[in-house]
């Protein structure tokens, strides 16, 4: 990922626009990209189809590679696209969030995340709030379920504490029964 700590936007002659979820979201994400920064900008697409998304310069389907190699081989072709700008699809599904934490690795551009309504905002340091709070809105911490998480999270050790203590006592006390010949039936009516 490159131009995080600034502000400017390369020149963009060539677009990568990493797919996931819904086709119409694709689509309207190519249009919105096209209104955007220009109808002649040439738009590839990184997706997990068998039919490309219409209006696209080319396709590259993840799901045909099966192995590690495969794999490498795209991120490899990717890298050497020479995207300026590459926009990554979030709307909410985790459909090829590996290939789209890779591509944000691997991939030399400017990196912009569009939501499900269509809206984007640029991964750089002015809009580090856009992130967090989409961050907290996928991960369920925003508003009042931060609180509850927060308090779930300080439970959690009392808990496992608690059952491991109750485990011990239910091992431990079979051991002496066993040990004194104590039987414990159980009846049933």
């Amino acid at each position: 990922m490159r131009y995080f700590l600034t502000r400017r936007v390369p020149p963009v002659t060539r677009i990568l626009l990493i797919e996931s979820g819904q086709r119409e979201l694709g689509e309207k994400a190519i249009d919105c990209l096209r209104r955007t920064f220009g109808a002649d900008i040439p738009i590839d697409v990184l997706g997990c189809r068998r039919t490309p998304l219409l209006g696209v310069e080319s396709y590259v389907d993840v799901a045909q590679s099966r192995t590690f190699s495969q794999r490498l081989a795209i991120l490899r072709r990717i890298r050497r696209g020479g995207y300026a700008v590459a926009g990554v699809l979030s709307s909410g599904e985790s459909t090829m969030a590996l290939w789209k934490w890779a591509a944000i690795v691997v991939v030399p551009a400017k990196f912009l995340v569009i939501n499900e309504n269509v809206d984007f905002f640029w991964i750089d340091r002015d809009h580090w709030t856009n992130a967090v709070a989409l961050l907290q809105q996928r991960s369920g911490l925003g508003g009042e379920s931060t609180v509850r998480a927060v308090a779930w999270l300080a439970a959690l050790p009392f808990a496992a504490l608690f059952l491991l203590c109750y485990a011990t006592w239910v091992h431990v006390a079979r051991v002496f029964r066993l040990l004194l010949g104590i039987r414990c039936t159980v009846r049933s009516n």
